[in-house]
């Protein structure tokens, strides 16, 4: 009967949310930006410590054609719409990039130079770039902050060349962890995302890859970042929370915020999103992909977060 009346309560509220849609252009499709705004900074929620038996979040009315919810915690699944079937990752390869990336540097702090052929490949594909030109010494800690940030393609080819010589060895690598992940719905074709019919993967795949880069405190130290100014001057900003504060003002949700995320964007893949939230003190992930216009996966992304913050909410 508590279930009964619980589910009855939720689906009264989820029935009065209203979304806001907004048609914007791509972050991704373009270099990234100075931001002077600051993130809006709340005060931690309070720590869930008794949580409902049952929390059934519905995710069938969202934007995005596929999606999948899970607990970074424990992996379990929480709620999932198509969340197994074959997507195109987009720019949400750039989780696997950069954490293939972190573990075989040697040294972050060690000094790389940007391959001149780097540039012209992302150039010439049309990618989403951070910025760097051929030639320019940076930090391989600042790479990093390239790739998963403004989502510089020619970060992600010059990590390529850098650590295996060429693009497509270090796809090899990115492949080797997929498969020691158990993402056996992924196969990977180049380090940036843009797309190929044979470069593809599933949410429950991407949030599983999300899971395991968190667990590396380099990968969730940038991830999280919402600015970032390299060692030769270069800013950028994350095209996530950039999105997110110009839409919204803030990543806050109830009962927390969303804390980092990479987002995606093909005409193949739409606008998706694999983000990390905290919820009442725990931590959550959400993936979805194909929402079709930019600006809805972040749109999707607060309102599921926030029908998961209404649910634990130890005061409801």
């Amino acid at each position: 009967m508590k279930r009964q009346l619980f589910s009855i309560v939720t689906a009264t509220v989820f029935s009065i949310v209203t979304l806001s849609c907004v048609s914007c252009s791509s972050s991704d499709k373009s270099n990234a930006e100075e931001i002077t705004t600051e993130p809006i900074v709340t005060e931690e929620p309070t720590v869930q410590t008794t949580l409902p038996e049952t929390v059934n979040i519905d995710l069938f009315d969202i934007n995005s054609l596929h999606a999948i919810l899970i607990d970074a915690d424990t992996g379990e699944v929480i709620a999932e719409k198509a969340g197994y079937d074959k997507i195109y990752p987009a720019s949400m390869t750039k989780i696997m990039t950069a954490i293939v990336a972190i573990e075989n540097f040697n040294d972050l702090n060690a000094y790389v130079t940007i391959p001149e052929e780097a540039v012209a490949a992302a150039s010439a594909l049309g990618g989403s770039t951070a910025g760097f030109w051929g030639g320019e010494t940076i930090t391989a800690l600042d790479l990093l902050y390239g790739i998963l940030l403004p989502s510089g393609c020619e970060c992600c080819i010059s990590a390529g060349i850098i650590i295996s010589g060429s693009e497509s060895a270090f796809v090899e690598l990115m492949n080797q962890k997929a498969a020691e992940l158990g993402m056996t719905g992924t196969h990977f074709e180049n380090a940036t995302g843009l797309h190929n019919d044979n470069h593809y993967s599933t949410p429950n795949d991407i949030a599983k890859l999300m899971r395991y880069a968190y667990s590396n405190e380099i990968f969730k130290q940038v991830d999280t970042t919402f600015y970032h100014r390299a060692i030769n001057g270069k800013a950028f900003s994350s095209t996530m929370f950039t999105k997110i504060h110009d839409i919204y003002g803030n990543a806050d949700v109830i009962g927390g915020r969303i804390i980092g995320g990479k987002t995606g964007t093909t005409d193949e893949a739409g606008s998706c999103l694999c983000s990390y939230a905290e919820i009442y003190g725990k931590r959550y992930i959400l993936c979805t992909t194909n929402a079709q216009y930019s600006g809805l996966n972040v749109a999707d992304a607060k309102t599921v977060y926030n029908r998961l913050g209404h649910a634990l909410d130890p005061l409801s």
